[in-house]
């Protein structure tokens, strides 16, 4: 029975010897404290801001760059059909 030591290392957090994976000695959550969600630093302020300004500046950016190239197609396709119009007139 072969197995992936690797994916068990990673799962396991263990160490690889030959075909075994070993576990961790000591505590077995291996996880960072919780931090209070009450308590946020200035740094997680600062990239919260720089998120929140980034998704409004992106979204009238995109519309505009989606936007304007089909709105002047579409007055082009409109004059087009004008001046053939105008031309069959007169």
């Amino acid at each position: 029975m072969f197995t992936n030591t690797t994916t068990l290392v990673h799962m396991n957090r263990g160490h690889a010897t030959n075909d075994r994976v070993t576990p961790r000695t000591g505590s077995h959550d291996t996880r960072p404290p919780v931090r209070d969600p009450k308590e946020r630093t200035f740094l997680n302020n600062v990239v919260s801001l720089a998120g929140g300004v980034s998704v409004v500046l992106l979204v009238p950016t995109v519309l505009l760059l989606v936007g304007v190239p089909i709105v002047l197609s579409v007055r082009g396709l409109i004059e087009g059909v004008r001046r053939l119009f105008l031309l069959m007139l007169g």
